[in-house]
């Protein structure tokens, strides 16, 4: 869990540090194509140094093994990677959605398509607009796209209202490839006299949460995790929960966004900071993918960018809010 290489037919793909946030490799250029293809995923799960949170002492259990989801996908050569929906204006009648999307075009080839939005209630469509974009040729494109919008209902602990947007590619009218995000509108702010959401002052009341289970570990399914979050705010009537001290299961924060469950996201660590070189690196790696995979979730209210209970190291945990706020200027930082 804490290392992987991915290996197809023989050959080594990539390889990637951490067992705490996700990664892709794209194997098609080893692809035997009509042919009998072996995809080989080595994992080490021993403590190594150069690692998160290892290199000292850790104050909890690391498992090993492959214990979240792992899926192939096939596309067209080009795909809606990701996309950053950033709500503005929430507190106005007329609110912005502010869109950074990702598109990876893998023919490296310049060309126009385009690009279908619809905003869902449910399964109802309450807004859709259209854009049409020229691609660059590059194989990694970001498009920065804004649309007003209204009459939408906030997301908040009591109300969590939830919203999805749904992206299409299209090429000549056929669409080739398609992606949806759930998102939610609401505003978070830390002042001198507390923590706001939406303009109202909330006290915060919440708990650590880690996610082994005796005997099983890590490797619990769906239901377990979205237990927890029901656990949390139904029986214990907490507001709040904070992920110590790594990023967890996709199904837990799902629960969370349903429930209004608000969540402290951290990066894995504990005490130690590791040498300056490959160590830093990794952290640096971890605070994206942690930002990169859940930027979307409103229940997420702050990126934990420091290692936990660790000693100040300004080199270190600048550069750390640096990343976390280039990638996303809606949430404020701690640790």
């Amino acid at each position: 869990m804490t290392y992987a290489k991915v290996f197809l037919n023989g050959q080594l793909v990539m390889e990637h540090k951490g067992g705490y946030t996700p990664f892709k490799a794209d194997v098609s250029r080893y692809l035997k194509y009509g042919a009998d293809n072996q995809l080989v995923v080595y994992v080490d799960s021993s403590e190594r140094m150069e690692i998160p949170p290892f290199g000292y002492v850790v104050d909890y259990l690391t498992y090993g093994g492959i214990y979240r989801e792992v899926w192939l996908e096939f596309t067209e050569q080009v795909i809606v990677e990701n996309c950053h929906v950033r709500t503005r204006n929430v507190l106005n009648p007329e609110k912005l959605l502010d869109l950074d999307l990702y598109l990876t075009n893998f023919a490296q080839q310049a060309s126009t398509v385009d690009l279908e939005f619809s905003v869902l209630n449910e399964e109802q469509t309450i807004h859709q607009f259209q854009e049409t974009v020229a691609l660059t040729g590059e194989n990694n494109q970001r498009l920065n796209i804004q649309q007003a919008i209204s009459g939408v209902e906030l997301w908040d602990t009591e109300n969590p209202n939830l919203y999805t947007l749904e992206v299409k590619i299209k090429d000549y009218g056929h669409v080739i490839d398609q992606a949806s995000f759930r998102f939610g509108f609401r505003q978070v702010e830390f002042k001198t006299d507390g923590f706001f959401l939406n303009g109202n002052r909330l006290k915060i009341r919440g708990l650590n949460r880690h996610q082994s289970f005796p005997y099983v570990g890590y490797a619990m399914p769906k239901r377990a995790q979205q237990k927890d979050a029901e656990i949390l705010k139904q029986e214990l009537g907490l507001n709040t929960v904070r992920l110590s001290h790594y990023p967890q299961s996709d199904h837990f924060l799902d629960r969370c966004d349903e429930l209004g469950l608000l969540v402290f996201n951290e990066i894995p660590g504990w005490q130690h900071i590791g040498e300056q070189g490959e160590w830093w690196d990794t952290t640096l790696q971890h605070v994206e993918e942690m930002i990169c995979k859940d930027w979307n979730r409103p229940s997420i209210f702050i990126w934990g960018v420091r290692i936990n209970e660790s000693e100040d190291c300004d080199a270190l945990y600048q550069e750390t809010n640096r990343l976390a706020k280039s990638l996303d200027d809606t949430r404020p930082t701690g640790g």
